[in-house]
């Protein structure tokens, strides 16, 4: 706005006040996009997820899996289901990571560095083991 009012040649007054209604055209037409946007209400999850097999989940088949889940973890608990279930079929640490080092020493990244734990919804993730700081 200074470079407006200030220039001294007619020639850089009228290309600062270009500018300036050129920003403000932009932002203006930015803003209203941004409002017609919020009052349409969609967002990115609305635009992208389908919902269409949803009302397959009915109690009937719902029922099912869980007859399925009962049949398939022959009578042992859910935790050591999970664990059997990563054995045969889940990735393996060393599948993660190839080597690690820590304070300028390799170490074997499975058995010194990090530990397995289930994560509800995700699977198994890796997590440093307590204690472990790296300085360098």
């Amino acid at each position: 706005m200074s470079q407006a009012l200030l220039s001294k040649s007619l020639q850089l007054r009228v290309f600062w006040w270009m500018v300036l209604v050129l920003c403000t055209c932009c932002g203006t037409a930015t803003t209203v996009l941004v409002i017609i946007e919020y009052i349409r209400g969609p967002t990115a999850s609305s635009t992208t997820i389908r919902l269409d097999e949803l009302p397959e989940f009915n109690q009937t088949y719902m029922h099912m899996l869980g007859q399925l889940y009962d049949r398939w973890r022959r009578s042992i608990d859910t935790k050591q289901f999970f664990h059997e279930i990563q054995e045969k079929f889940g990735y393996k640490c060393t599948d993660l990571f190839d080597n690690c080092e820590l304070g300028g020493k390799k170490h074997n990244c499975c058995d010194a560095l990090f530990r397995s734990r289930p994560v509800m919804r995700r699977g198994l993730c890796y997590q440093t083991k307590p204690q472990l700081n790296q300085a360098k």
